[in-house]
């Protein structure tokens, strides 16, 4: 009974080392750096054309999985946005019947998993978006990088347009279009540098 015992013993130190050695293998999050990532914003008037606006920073990061693909998460404080148009879109914008950002003020965004290669390729990224407490899958193109290291040498950048009606965004139909745009500027952080610190140009 001995020697099954000690093949018994054996397998579980086997496997209790491949599943380490499986998760020290996933890499760490890499998270989004304040002072590089920003959100836009856009709205199109029906006889004017687009007005653009920003959230300012944003929340987020690239998150490995055990697949050895990659998923994003971003987060957008939505009470931070600005439009540099009329004071009325502003305040329709930000209003119960558009983005409702005092009853909603978290956009999330959470991607499906994708290759690392499609930061350097650019295409499409799908995923979730979560827009006044409504989730709906979305498609935004990635475009392709302008440098070797996406992220860290130049920044990632994400647009994507989104039905407004999808997520119960009613208000001025008559005079607002019902397409609105969405553009993600991402630096990530380098894992030894402080939060904050100004982006490599």
């Amino acid at each position: 009974m001995r020697p099954r015992a000690s093949a018994t013993s054996s397998l579980v130190r086997t496997t209790t080392c491949l599943a380490l050695l499986a998760t020290s293998a996933t890499p760490p999050p890499e998270a989004f750096d304040p002072a590089g990532a920003r959100a836009e914003f856009s709205v199109e008037l029906r006889m004017a054309g687009t007005v653009p606006g920003s959230f300012g920073a944003i929340d987020g990061e690239l998150v490995a999985t055990r697949e050895g693909l990659w998923r994003v998460e971003v987060t957008v404080d939505a009470r931070a946005l600005r439009l540099d148009g009329p004071q009325w879109m502003e305040r329709t914008t930000r209003s119960p019947r558009f983005l409702a950002v005092d009853a909603y003020p978290r956009i999330a965004f959470s991607s499906r998993p994708f290759a690392r290669e499609l930061l350097h390729v650019g295409g499409a990224l799908a995923g979730e978006l979560v827009l006044r407490g409504v989730r709906r899958e979305v498609s935004f193109m990635l475009a392709p990088a302008t440098c070797a290291t996406p992220g860290y040498g130049c920044e990632i950048r994400v647009r994507g347009d989104v039905d407004r009606r999808a997520f119960g965004m009613t208000a001025q139909r008559l005079l607002l279009r019902d397409t609105v745009g969405f553009e993600f500027h991402v630096r990530l952080r380098p894992p030894d540098a402080p939060a904050g610190t100004p982006p490599t140009p």
